[in-house]
C-alpha cells in the first residue's frame, strides 16, 4: 500500500503588529475643534493662533501622544502683539473661549527675593474634537515655568522687549510667530538670546551646567567654521559632566552636530534641543530619584 504524501510543512512566526504612524496632525485641525461652536471673529482670530501654538509645542515636545490638551506659558503680552489685539480686549476674548470650553487660562507669578511677580500666563488649549474640557492642572500651576526669570527681571529681559526688537526690526507676522513660539518651547533661550551671549558674564568660560549649554546653543550658528568643532566639544563635555555620563561625551557630540545641521537645513532642531534640555534641567530639580537624565534625554529625542 502507498503511504499517503505527507503535508506540505507549513511555517509559522509571529510578525509584530506594524506600528502607529504617531499622533495624526491633520486630523486635529482648529476647524474640527470649532465645529458647531458660534465664535465672535476675535476670538476665533485668537483661538486658531493658540491651536498653532499647541501643535507646534508638542511637536518640540516630541509628545508620543497627542493629548486632547496642551498647555503652555506664554505671556499674554504676546499673544496680543501676535493677534493684533490689546492686552484689555485679550482678556476679553479669552474669557468668550473660556465659556466656550476651548481654553482655560491664568496669569502665572514667580517668586522674586520677597516678591512675587507675574511671570507670563499659562494657556491650556483644547486642540482635538471631543468632550474633554482643558483644565490647568494643580502641578502646572506650581511648575517652574521660566526657571531664569530672576535674571531676566534685573536684566530687564522680557515679552516687552522682544516684542519692542521686533517692531523695531519690522518684523513680519511669521516672525512674530516663531518668536511667540520660541519662547512656549525654550523661555530661558528666548528671553535671553544666545546670539549676544559674549555679553554675559563669564561667556568666555567653559559651560559647566546644561542651562549654560542652553543659553549657549546659538553660538553654534554664529561660530566660524574653524572654531565650531571645539565649540561643540566643549558643550558636549559640559553636558557629559553636568549630566553625570562621561562615557557618551561623543554621543553627545553628535547630538549637537545634528541640531546644527538640521538647523542650516531649516528643520528647527536647534530650538527643539534647547526645549528638550531646558525641560530636562527642570526635571532634575523635580523629579526625586531621576537617576540617568542622559538616557531621558536620548528617549525623549527619538524619533517616532
Amino acid at each position: 500500500m502507498r503511504p499517503a504524501e505527507l503535508p506540505v510543512p507549513v511555517v509559522r512566526v509571529s510578525v509584530p503588529a506594524e506600528p502607529a504612524e504617531g499622533p495624526s496632525w491633520a486630523c486635529c485641525e482648529a476647524g474640527a475643534v470649532l465645529a458647531g461652536l458660534s465664535l465672535g471673529a476675535g476670538a476665533t482670530r485668537v483661538f486658531l493662533v493658540l491651536h498653532r501654538l499647541a501643535l507646534d509645542v508638542a511637536r518640540a515636545r516630541a509628545y508620543r501622544l497627542l493629548p486632547d490638551v496642551v498647555t503652555l506659558h506664554v505671556p499674554a503680552l504676546m499673544v496680543a502683539a501676535l493677534t493684533g489685539y490689546t492686552d484689555r480686549h485679550l482678556r476679553n476674548l479669552t474669557r468668550e473661549l473660556e465659556r466656550a470650553g476651548l481654553l482655560d487660562a491664568g496669569g502665572h507669578a514667580s517668586r522674586v527675593g520677597l516678591r512675587s511677580l507675574y511671570d507670563g500666563t499659562i494657556w491650556a488649549v483644547k486642540v482635538k474634537p471631543g468632550g474633554v474640557a482643558p483644565r490647568i492642572r494643580p502641578d502646572e500651576w506650581k511648575h517652574d515655568w521660566r526657571p531664569m526669570f530672576a535674571a531676566d527681571v534685573e536684566g530687564k529681559r522680557g515679552a516687552a522687549r522682544v516684542i519692542s526688537e521686533l517692531r523695531a526690526a519690522e518684523a513680519s507676522e511669521e516672525e512674530f510667530y516663531r518668536a511667540t513660539l520660541r519662547v512656549a518651547v525654550a523661555p530661558d533661550a528666548a528671553f535671553s538670546p544666545v546670539a549676544s551671549s559674549s555679553e554675559m558674564p563669564g561667556a568666555a568660560a567653559e559651560p559647566r551646567t546644561v542651562r549654560e549649554v542652553v543659553y549657549r546653543l546659538g553660538e553654534l550658528v554664529n561660530a566660524h567654521p574653524s572654531r565650531r568643532p571645539e565649540l561643540v566639544g566643549r558643550m558636549a563635555s559640559a553636558l557629559a559632566y553636568a549630566l553625570s555620563d562621561l562615557h557618551s561625551r561623543r554621543w553627545y557630540c553628535r547630538l549637537l552636530w545634528d541640531a546644527w545641521t538640521g538647523h542650516v537645513e531649516g528643520r528647527g532642531t536647534l530650538q527643539a534641543l534647547a526645549a528638550a534640555l531646558s525641560r530636562l534641567d527642570a526635571d532634575r530639580r523635580e523629579w526625586e530619584g531621576l537617576r540617568n537624565p542622559g538616557a531621558v534625554l536620548a528617549a525623549r529625542l527619538r524619533p517616532v
